[in-house]
């Protein structure tokens, strides 16, 4: 009987030891958005973003520096749109239909 035990026990171990579970993964896809970010070499405080004459925002506009551009970046959704910055005295700076694509980052240089 305490080899039937004995035999039981070692068997038992065996397939506890031997039952692993299997590496956990899991995978995302990319956020469906883009950035806009607006740079320029002169100091300028704010302009106003309109994008598709739809959603209307005051912005900051980032300087530009020697090696790298820092600053924010503006959220917005993939696909085509139509873009144009205007100064705060009303005067248009910048217009064009870009095209953003997942996690782009589309930089406009004024």
């Amino acid at each position: 009987m305490k080899k039937y035990i004995s035999i039981l026990l070692v068997f038992t171990a065996v397939l506890l030891s031997s039952c692993k579970v299997g590496v956990m993964s899991e995978s995302y896809g990319l956020e469906d958005k883009g950035f806009i970010q607006v740079v320029s070499d002169t100091k300028k405080d704010f302009v106003v973003l309109v994008i598709d004459d739809i959603k209307r925002f005051e912005i900051k506009i980032d300087k530009t520096k020697k090696m790298n551009v820092r600053g924010k970046k503006y959220t917005i959704s993939t696909g085509k749109h139509n873009i144009k910055i205007y100064s705060q005295a009303g005067n248009l700076l910048y217009n064009k239909m870009v095209f953003i694509s997942t996690q782009q980052s589309h930089v406009i240089k004024l």
